[in-house]
């Protein structure tokens, strides 16, 4: 089973939408991600705007391939599961992720406990 790239794209009042590529599927994760982003370059240049494609805030990844079903609520199982376990945007959690505890030496107390949180907001916040 091979890895199948998607993009996820902002919808202005619509909402956000999670999309799948219908091509081939490749060997590894980055290969699926990268051909993506090729894909959907070439398309939103030759169908959209700039100002568009800026406001569409895309975010890539991949799956492996037939871990949702196909059609729209595929789709939006796939968008639900990505929001899941998305790294947070925040600023100080983007920090955080770069500079986890265990890249640093001798780790404080505060530091020990911090340890073992995941890539998600530090702040709990809901989006």
């Amino acid at each position: 089973m091979g890895w199948r790239g998607y993009v996820i794209a902002n919808k202005g009042r619509m909402g956000r939408v999670a999309m799948r590529d219908s091509g081939k599927t490749f060997a590894t994760k980055a290969a699926a991600i990268k051909n993506m982003k090729g894909d959907n370059n070439k398309w939103m240049k030759k169908n959209y705007s700039p100002e568009w494609v800026e406001k569409a805030n895309f975010e890539y990844g991949a799956v492996p391939d037939g871990k949702f079903k196909d059609g729209s609520q595929g789709n939006k199982s796939l968008l639900k599961w990505h929001d899941a376990t998305a790294p947070c945007q925040h600023p100080m959690c983007i920090e955080w992720n770069r500079n986890k505890p265990e890249n640093l030496e001798n780790r404080s107390p505060e530091e020990q406990r911090m340890h073992n949180v995941p890539w998600t907001c530090l702040l709990g916040l809901v989006y």
